[in-house]
C-alpha cells in the first residue's frame, strides 16, 4: 500500500493524483487560474498524498484536496488562503461585536480541523453566522463549503 504524489496548485486546483505513474501530468502551473502547482508541504518537504495504490486492485477513486500536511500539520497554501478570507471577511463585518468576530472565528477553526469541540463550534457558529447579514453569510458559506467535511456542512448548514 502506497500513495502517488498529487500536483495541486497554490489554489487548490488538481493537476493530478499520480505524478509518478503520468509525470506527463506535470505542469508548473496551472491551467485553470495561473497559480503555481506543488507536489509537497512547502514546510515540511513531505510529498502531498495523491492516488492511493493497493497492488493488484483498480479502485476509481474520489479524490478529496487535503487541507493539512499529513506529516507536519501545517495548513497547505489554499487552506491558508480561504482561512485567511473568512478571517478578513469577519473581522469586516460591521454587524459582529469584537469579541463575537473572535469566537467566530475560532469556532471555524475548529470546524476546519474537526476537533473535539466541533459541537460546541457548531452551535456558536449557528448563532454568529447569521448575524453577519445575507450578503456575508453568501459568501462566508462559499468559502466554507470548500473547507468542512460533509457531515459538518450537513449541522452547519442545516439552519443557515
Amino acid at each position: 500500500m502506497s500513495y502517488e504524489t498529487a500536483l495541486i496548485c497554490l489554489n487548490g486546483h488538481v493537476i493530478t493524483i499520480g505524478l509518478e505513474s503520468s509525470p506527463e501530468e506535470y505542469a508548473k502551473h496551472c491551467v485553470r487560474c495561473g497559480e503555481r502547482t506543488i507536489s509537497e508541504c512547502p514546510n515540511c518537504h513531505s510529498k502531498i498524498r495523491g492516488y492511493h495504490r493497493l497492488e493488484g486492485v483498480v479502485v476509481a477513486t474520489h479524490y478529496t484536496v487535503p487541507l493539512f500536511c499529513h506529516d507536519c500539520g501545517k495548513p497547505y497554501p489554499w487552506t491558508e488562503t480561504k482561512l485567511n478570507a473568512v478571517h478578513k471577511l469577519i473581522d469586516e463585518n460591521r454587524k459582529l461585536k469584537s469579541s463575537e468576530k473572535e469566537d467566530l472565528k475560532k469556532s471555524i477553526e475548529a470546524l476546519v480541523k474537526e476537533s473535539p469541540t466541533k459541537d460546541l463550534a457548531i452551535d456558536v457558529s449557528k448563532r454568529l453566522i447569521p448575524k453577519m447579514g445575507n450578503e456575508s453569510v453568501e459568501i462566508l458559506k462559499a468559502i466554507l463549503i470548500e473547507l468542512l467535511s460533509e457531515a459538518v456542512k450537513r449541522k452547519l448548514f442545516q439552519t443557515l
